[in-house]
């Protein structure tokens, strides 16, 4: 079986598997042998660098920069850790920043992606950037790039309030030339308070497909990683009223080929599951798995909703900083010291760091996300959705100590 075959067998089991633990079917411990066993890196993210030229009040990553007389793990660490994942079998690998474009760094990374696929490795590698710094780097991005994600949230007046004057226009353009150029290019959305009045949305998307000709979409609606997001922050039911304007205006817009909506993990245990603990079927009969083992729920012929199902971490995804450090908990890099299973630098065995982190975090990291689940339940459709998704592993170890006790 490929590492594709696994992950898409894996991935369908997920929902399955949240349905049988909420019916009490099965337990904790159940869970932790499921992710045991299938452990696997299938995807790597990693952050060539801590820097940005924006500051966007929204930042999950705000309090992650570069402080002063800190230096970065050489690039080499990170191309070895990356051989050693490919030997072994790794389906993705993304370069997710800070911002890539503000220095060299990513580039040694594509440079070093590109020579591996030319060589005949099978394997995906994407990126994501604010777009406004592409062109002075647009040569040097191989043609053997999967995907370039840009970020934009909402249409030039909206995001330019929250990103910087001419950020929109600057980034536009970039998409249209690497389109032209016959890269992938994807818009990446944060769906937040600011984008709510009716026809806002739409008239984001159909403004860069037909002006720009960019027809993939990416929305997630923001979440409160650092603490305070709090006026950035929709409800539930603002949340589905959003979703519910782009299926509408999907089939109107000419050249318009997938919008993705992500439902995070609370907005999908309380959609999906809590409501259908006695009827299993009715969740399970609508999703689907697509050839990456994305779990979805089509709604139209162009828009689909990926659940988020499990955390990912550190058993199926591996997040390397800009400092080298592995973080058994992905999310961990909202934090200002984030825990670290590890350090590539130190130890060059990326695969003896995940079982560290296996080891050492995996317990701590599902009783945090099922505790969170439980609340996101008993949320009603008007209180303010995606308060937390994780919490500093230091209270999440000594939660789970007294769970134990």
């Amino acid at each position: 079986m490929d590492i594709l075959e696994k992950k898409i067998e894996v991935n369908s089991f997920l929902p399955k598997l949240a349905l049988s633990y909420l019916r009490q079917e099965i337990g904790f411990a159940d869970l932790m042998d499921f992710f045991s066993h299938y452990r696997h890196l299938y995807s790597v993210g990693i952050d060539s660098n801590a820097i940005c030229n924006l500051q966007c009040g929204y930042c999950y990553l705000d309090k992650y920069v570069l402080k002063k007389g800190s230096q970065y793990t050489p690039i080499e660490a990170y191309t070895n850790a990356v051989d050693q994942l490919l030997t072994v079998g790794t389906d993705l690998v993304a370069i997710v920043g800070k911002e890539p474009f503000a220095d060299s760094r990513a580039l040694s990374l594509l440079q070093h992606f590109d020579k591996l696929k030319n060589n005949g490795m099978s394997f995906r590698y994407g990126l994501v950037t604010n777009g406004v710094l592409v062109d002075r780097h647009i040569d040097q991005i191989p043609a053997t790039i999967n995907y370039i994600d840009i970020s934009l949230d909402g249409p030039q007046e909206i995001n330019d309030a929250a990103r910087g004057s001419g950020v929109y226009a600057k980034a536009t353009k970039n998409a249209r030339i690497l389109s032209d150029r016959g890269f992938e290019v994807w818009i990446s959305s944060v769906l937040h308070h600011g984008m709510q009045p009716p026809g806002t949305v739409s008239r984001f998307v159909k403004e860069l497909v037909e002006e720009f000709g960019i027809n993939r979409f990416y929305f997630s609606p923001v979440r409160n990683f650092t603490g305070n997001l709090q006026p950035f922050l929709l409800s539930y039911s603002e949340i589905a009223a959003l979703q519910d304007e782009l299926i509408n205006v999907s089939e109107k817009i000419q050249g318009l080929e997938i919008i993705v909506l992500d439902h995070p993990y609370e907005a999908v245990w309380r959609d999906y599951f809590f409501p259908y603990i006695d009827r299993p079927d009715v969740v399970l009969d609508r999703l689907c798995v697509d050839g990456f083992g994305v779990v979805f729920e089509p709604l139209n012929s162009r828009v689909v909703r990926k659940l988020d199902v499990f955390p990912h971490s550190p058993w199926g995804t591996a997040r390397v900083d800009a400092f080298g450090n592995y973080l058994a908990d992905v999310e961990a890099r909202t934090y200002e010291t984030p825990l670290s299973a590890g350090n590539i630098a130190v130890e060059p065995d990326l695969l003896a760091i995940q079982a560290q982190a296996m080891e050492t975090s995996l317990a701590s990291i599902l009783d945090s996300f099922l505790s969170n689940m439980r609340n996101a339940g008993a949320a009603k459709r008007e209180q303010k959705a995606l308060q937390s998704v994780s919490i500093p592993m230091s209270e999440s170890f000594a939660r789970l100590n007294r769970v134990s006790a």
